[in-house]
């Protein structure tokens, strides 16, 4: 009887899972609207910071990384659990990616603060992400699948932004089975 106990036990997952903070790094790639024509530039800095300055019409900057394997099959969890702020009063998405037909398809959230220079700590559940392509939201939405996540990313920019500098700091980013 208490081999089955501690079976179960073992096999159940802890109620959060760090992806990025506390030591545990990721390795962003950096997309801007420079790939296309556009001026504006980006960075991720200390494994926390991710700033640039937006220029043009249409301004775009984004950091996309593959998710460690550890952190991909996320099925038993609901949402996502981060702490971050801002320098300014821009918006920001998170953006997660699953194996799609279409390469451009992204589940975004998006990142709203009440005022620049303090901290926040959101819940953003997983069924909330919407399904975009292009930075246009999709007329059909599909649901997430969070057993087959690919990658992770934070983006800032598109059609509504306004030229400038930008600076969201990401304190932590965890899975997180309550939200």
């Amino acid at each position: 009887m208490w081999s089955k106990i501690v079976s179960k036990l073992s096999l159940q997952r802890a109620e959060e899972q760090l992806v990025l903070g506390a030591g545990r790094r990721i390795d962003f790639k950096i997309t801007t609207d420079s790939a296309f024509g556009g001026k504006s530039t980006a960075r991720f800095d200390d494994n926390k910071f991710f700033r640039g300055e937006l220029v043009g019409e249409i301004p775009f900057a984004a950091i996309r990384a593959p998710l460690p394997k550890d952190v991909q099959d996320i099925g038993d969890f609901r949402g996502v659990n981060l702490r971050v702020r801002t320098r300014d009063k821009r918006n920001f998405s998170l953006n997660l990616q699953t194996p799609s037909f279409f390469q451009q398809d992204l589940y975004q959230a998006f990142i709203v603060l009440p005022q620049p220079n303090k901290f926040y700590e959101l819940s953003l559940p997983f069924k909330y992400f919407l399904l975009t392509g292009k930075g246009r939201v999709r007329e059909v939405q599909r649901e997430l699948d969070t057993h087959t996540l690919t990658t992770i990313g934070v983006s800032v920019g598109g059609q509504e932004s306004q030229p400038g500098t930008f600076e969201l700091e990401i304190d932590y980013i965890k899975w997180v089975k309550e939200v």
